[in-house]
C-alpha cells in the first residue's frame, strides 16, 4: 500500500482501510481485466496473502497512532460515504496547502467557517513593490515540500496547544512566482470568540516564519535578485542554507 510509505504516512491525518472477505475480493477481481491476466493460483498465492499482510500492518499501525478508519468494502455505498463524511468532520480540522496557483482567503475562510464559531481571523501576506528603496518586480518562493508540510502541520498543533478554543485552522502558502499585490501566504482560524481567533492567527504566522522552510527570492526592476531569509528563521540555519540549497540528511533522502 502507498499509505505504508513513511514519507507519505507523515503527511496523512487519517487513513481509510477498506476490509473485504476473501470470497468477495476474488469475486470482484474476476470481473476486472488485467494485463497480463491472472494465472491459475495467482489470487490464492499472491493477491490474498498481500491483502492479509497489508491488513496486519494496518492493525499494528492503528494500535500505535489510532489514525486508521476500517470500513467494510461490502457495506452499501451510502453507508460507506456516511462513515467517511463523519470521520472527516471529526478529524479534518487543519488544512495546509502549498501550491503554485494563486491562493484566496475565500477558500481558507470557507473551510474554517463553522456554525459554533462566532469569529474568523485571517492574515494575508502580499507582495509589496519595494524593499530598502529598491523597486521589487516580483517574488519567487521555493521550498522543501516534505519538510514544509510537516512543519506547517506542527504550526497548527502548536497553535492549538496555546489556544484551546480554536476549532479550525487553514494555512495556504504559494510557491513559484508571485506578482506584486498577490497573496503569498494566508492563514485563517476560527473560534467561538474573536480574541482567541485573532491571537491564534497572529501566533500561527509568527511560528510559520520561524520554522517552515519556504524561501523567498526578490527580483528587482533593475534585474538584480536577492534571496531573503525570515529574521525569525535562525534556529533552522544549521539544517538549511537557502543560497546553497542544501538540506540535512533526513530530508535530503526524501528528495
Amino acid at each position: 500500500m502507498l499509505c505504508e510509505l513513511k514519507s507519505l504516512e507523515s503527511l496523512l491525518n487519517e487513513t481509510v482501510f477498506f476490509t473485504m472477505t476473501k470470497e468477495e475480493c476474488e469475486k470482484r477481481r474476476s470481473t476486472r481485466s488485467y494485463d497480463p491476466p491472472d494465472r491459475p493460483g495467482y489470487f490464492d498465492q499472491i493477491v490474498w496473502p498481500a491483502y492479509e499482510q497489508h491488513f496486519t500492518n494496518a492493525i499494528k499501525r492503528n494500535h500505535e497512532d489510532h489514525k486508521i478508519l476500517f470500513i467494510s468494502g461490502t457495506d452499501p455505498l451510502e453507508e460507506i460515504v456516511a462513515k467517511i463524511f463523519d470521520k472527516l468532520q471529526e478529524v479534518f480540522n487543519d488544512f495546509v496547502r502549498i501550491q503554485s496557483d494563486p491562493i484566496s482567503s475565500m477558500s481558507t475562510e470557507k473551510f474554517v467557517n463553522l456554525p459554533n464559531c462566532g469569529a474568523i481571523s485571517t492574515f494575508i501576506g502580499t507582495t509589496r513593490d519595494n524593499f530598502n528603496n529598491k523597486k521589487v518586480k516580483l517574488l519567487e518562493y521555493e521550498c522543501y515540500e516534505a519538510m514544509a508540510y510537516s512543519e506547517m502541520k506542527n504550526v497548527c498543533q502548536k497553535t492549538r496547544e496555546k489556544f484551546a478554543e480554536i476549532k479550525r485552522i487553514a494555512i495556504f502558502h504559494r510557491i513559484g512566482k508571485v506578482d506584486i499585490g498577490e497573496a503569498s501566504v494566508i492563514i485563517s482560524s476560527s473560534s467561538p470568540h474573536r480574541r482567541e481567533a485573532i491571537e491564534a492567527t497572529h501566533f500561527a504566522i509568527d511560528i510559520l516564519k520561524e520554522t517552515v522552510p519556504i524561501f523567498k527570492k526578490e527580483i528587482y526592476e533593475d534585474g538584480t535578485k536577492s534571496w531573503k531569509e525570515n529574521a525569525e528563521f535562525d534556529k533552522f540555519k544549521e539544517k538549511l542554507q537557502c543560497n546553497g540549497c542544501s538540506v540535512d540528511a533526513k530530508y535530503r533522502n526524501q528528495q
